[in-house]
């Protein structure tokens, strides 16, 4: 996520110094990176190798290729430069149309081919450089800049735009510009720098260098942009950086490019000092920081420097290589001099790679509203991911999260690996960014988009009265608690009663009493008889719309169930109580000690088992051991919890129990990773299969940081108390 530039500080470093934030280092002689260094914090970086990419050998490129742009889609570098002119220079420029090459990895280019020749303009362009290549949709624009005449032993241009739908065939221009509707700022020539789409506007801007060379001493340059609905005719000319005391330089040195939905540009004053900006909305520029004192900053930081370097671009491949792009001249004339310099075109990578094996996905792949999102990174091998950071970047419905994230008053961080349920809604859509860095490279791995479905209802707690039935009585199905359902959604219930008549080996469905309420709700007493075992099925469901089950209207959707049984006949439920936890809490240490007292009225054998749960609602139990008898005790070592996952919930059910004691450990600063809490839950039965449950009233308490024993909480409390904490 962009971070908050310091504005108005004078940066002490110099080009070629490296700075460190939170681990990772950026180049700061060109603020790739979007956090803003901590003071004091400054490495010397050692000089940047350059290389050679691209020498002119084709008989149509007139020993000059530069002025380039590159796009990096489907897995290749694709590049537009501009190529000699084959017309005698006399008027006009050296330069006269754009080539096109590609490339696998950057360096070594291939398929060649003379797109687009400066006359073709009607005779009224002597010549073309400094192109821009935008992809909107289907649809690739090339954008340039045309030579119209010499003026008083200068030049005038005008801006041109063409279309193709795959970037080779262009048709006709379009003038965007003509010589004579210049602003009155910029009545020289114009030098695109970039076109990019516009968040604000959900248009596009047009972001280009000015001249206005009628100056009292010397011509005076601006970065200027304007907007456009459809990328082809463009309104609303505007200067942003340039005004009095920060005039621009020659336009050798000028990046701009995008970042997220921060614009960002890095140029060179009057005064020799680059600065660099940061915009939201590429009119109102913040963050300018003056910086190095040479007027060429990548220049110098290069080791064995070319002799000239001109149009820099910021170009960012996978795996999280970064270079910068730029043309020269070997013999270190400044082109487009009198007579056509010989050129080349270089790069520089400012950032490796990292060399490893990343993968990133969501889970779960099918979320639904109570579940909260985790981006796991699968590294390869896993042993390097001890010496790895991860930063993450979440995005709801294409639009980045900001940290925090408010809802209904509670703020949650959103820029971690997890992404908290009570963020997300039915029928959104979120995928993760993953930067996973060493310190010095990186690389970035988006995971697929997840959409979140709907959350069935809770189960409700359903018991059959009377307790203890006589084959005279009939059978009802009574609700303790009813079902909820996350998403606000209306719910019903099926009832689904099932009868055994050998002790509960094999239980028959009785479709004949079964039914959505109210039917199902009652037993008559002709279908009793002594000895049968019931059991009762309570189904929450609920009517989906349209949106919640996948374009099916009135799916149905079923959530956990309840259920109950009981015993016909001349018995009575046997009945269980956990005598420990309870009334107090228990805290593990790390083991702890279960106890349980069950009885039977009709004094007939007993099994007991034990559960342990996240909550105290059914459904969930995990089982701790089965078969036990009627009365005992049991020492059980509790799992540990989710270690590594900060949250307040250290049940994971997504509910705050005890809440007071968790907001104190929040505001000491504990931040409660590891810790969980657990209720046990007992099951007895007895000899004909009837059944009794109880949940402890306290709980077994994991924790990691709250000291455990009876003075802990007045020693969190004490602290908390404290105005050091």
């Amino acid at each position: 996520m962009a971070g908050v530039e310091d504005v108005g500080r004078e940066d002490s470093a110099t080009h070629s110094q490296l700075v460190r934030y939170g681990g990772v280092l950026a180049v700061l002689l060109a603020s790739w990176a979007s956090l803003t260094p901590a003071r004091g914090e400054v490495y010397t970086q050692p000089n940047l190798e350059w290389e050679t990419v691209m020498v002119p050998d084709q008989e149509w490129e007139y020993g000059r290729v530069g002025a380039s742009y590159i796009l990096f889609e489907d897995g290749r570098f694709r590049i537009w430069y501009t190529t000699g002119n084959s017309q005698p220079i006399t008027i006009g420029s050296a330069w006269g149309g754009i080539g096109y090459a590609e490339s696998l990895d950057g360096r070594t280019w291939f398929g060649k081919r003379f797109l687009v020749k400066a006359t073709d303009d009607g005779g009224t362009s002597y010549g073309m450089i400094y192109p821009v290549v935008m992809k909107a949709s289907d649809t690739y624009f090339l954008y340039c800049a045309n030579y119209y005449k010499l003026y008083q032993g200068d030049y005038w241009t005008y801006l041109t735009v063409r279309a193709s739908t795959d970037g080779y065939s262009f048709g006709p221009p379009t003038q965007i510009t003509t010589p004579s509707d210049h602003e009155p700022w910029e009545d020289m020539y114009y030098t695109p720098r970039g076109v990019f789409f516009d968040p604000l506007t959900a248009g596009y801007r047009f972001f280009y260098e000015a001249r206005y060379r009628r100056a009292p001493d010397t011509p005076r340059y601006y970065l200027a942009s304007m907007v456009s609905a459809d990328a082809v005719h463009w309104s609303t000319r505007t200067r942003s950086l340039g005004e009095e005391g920060t005039f621009i330089h020659p336009d050798r040195q000028m990046v701009v490019y995008q970042e997220g939905d921060l614009y960002r540009v890095l140029y060179a004053g009057t005064d020799g000092r680059i600065r660099r900006a940061v915009s939201v909305d590429g009119l109102q520029w913040e963050g300018i920081v003056n910086g190095w004192t040479d007027g060429a900053p990548l220049l110098s930081a290069l080791a064995d420097p070319p002799p000239d370097l001109h149009q820099p671009q910021y170009v960012k491949a996978p795996g999280g290589a970064e270079y910068i792009y730029f043309w020269y001249s070997p013999d270190g004339e400044t082109p487009p001099g009198d007579g056509g310099p010989l050129t080349h075109i270089g790069r520089v990578m400012l950032r490796p790679p990292l060399d490893l094996s990343v993968t990133a996905h969501i889970s779960p792949p099918e979320p639904r509203t109570l579940d909260d999102l985790v981006c796991v990174v699968d590294i390869d091998p896993p042993t390097a991911a001890a010496d790895l950071s991860i930063l993450y970047r979440w995005w709801k419905n294409d639009q980045e999260l900001t940290d925090p994230a408010v809802v209904a008053g509670v703020p949650y961080a959103v820029t971690r690996s997890v992404l908290p349920h009570e963020i997300t809604s039915r029928g959104e859509s979120y995928y993760c960014f993953a930067r996973i860095t060493d310190g010095t490279s990186y690389l970035d791995r988006r995971t697929s988009t997840v959409n979140i479905r709907n959350s069935p209802p809770t189960a409700p707690i359903v018991t059959i009265v009377p307790v203890n039935p006589q084959p005279w009585d009939g059978l009802g199905a009574e609700f303790v608690e009813y079902s909820i359902d996350p998403d606000g959604d209306p719910i019903s219930y099926e009832i689904r009663w099932y009868r055994s008549q050998d002790g509960g080996q094999t239980f028959v469905y009785r479709i004949e009493v079964s039914g959505v309420v109210p039917e199902g709700s009652w037993v008559p007493p002709a279908f009793l008889r002594e000895g049968d075992i019931w059991r009762v099925e309570a189904i929450p469901f609920e009517l989906a719309s349209a949106k919640a089950s996948g374009g099916v209207a009135a799916a149905r959707i079923d959530g956990d169930k309840g259920w109950d049984q009981a015993y016909v006949g001349a018995n009575y439920r046997p009945t269980v109580v956990v005598q420990a936890p309870g009334p107090g809490n228990l805290w593990a240490t790390p083991s702890v000690r279960i106890g349980w007292r069950a009885g039977d009225p009709d004094g007939g054998p007993l099994r007991v088992d034990l559960y342990y749960d996240a909550d105290a609602y059914p459904g969930g139990e995990v089982l701790l051991q089965s078969g036990l008898p009627g009365t005992g005790v049991l020492e059980w070592t509790p799992p540990r919890g989710h270690v590594g996952v900060p949250s307040l919930d250290l049940t994971a059910d997504g509910r705050l129990l005890f809440d007071d004691l968790f907001q104190l450990a929040l505001a000491w600063g504990v931040p409660l990773r590891g810790g969980a809490a657990y209720r046990i839950f007992a099951r007895v039965w007895d000899d004909k299969n009837a059944v009794g449950t109880d949940y402890s009233d306290g709980l077994v308490i994991v924790s990691e940081k709250i000291p455990p024993d009876g003075g802990g909480l007045l020693e969190l409390i004490e602290n908390w108390r404290t105005p050091a904490h």
